[in-house]
């Protein structure tokens, strides 16, 4: 899944639908997301195309609050700025990751 978001993303290439139910999956299933690299991918690939979907970023949070000791690299930026892009916030994720 983070794979797709990602390459979409990647290409410049808006798919309203896909990126819509990617966040409907999200909203059910994305606080269980298992590795940092999807976590960190998903949200940059939303980011980049200007998806905006705050209940499937809470969850999202979710995942990267119980990830976030194996983030290394370009995780904790990639994340920063997707939120920072989209205009959303998380209290807890921001304090976790800035420090």
């Amino acid at each position: 899944l983070s794979a797709i978001v990602w390459a979409f993303a990647k290409a410049g290439s808006r798919h309203p639908v896909l990126f819509q139910a990617v966040a409907r999956h999200l909203e059910a299933k994305g606080a269980t997301l298992g590795d940092k690299q999807s976590v960190s991918m998903i949200a940059w690939g939303f980011a980049k195309l200007h998806e905006c979907h705050p209940v499937a970023f809470e969850q999202l949070a979710e995942s990267a609050l119980r990830l976030v000791d194996g983030f290394e690299g370009q995780h904790v930026p990639n994340i920063l700025w997707a939120y920072a892009r989209l205009g959303l916030a998380n209290e807890q994720l921001f304090k976790v990751l800035l420090q």
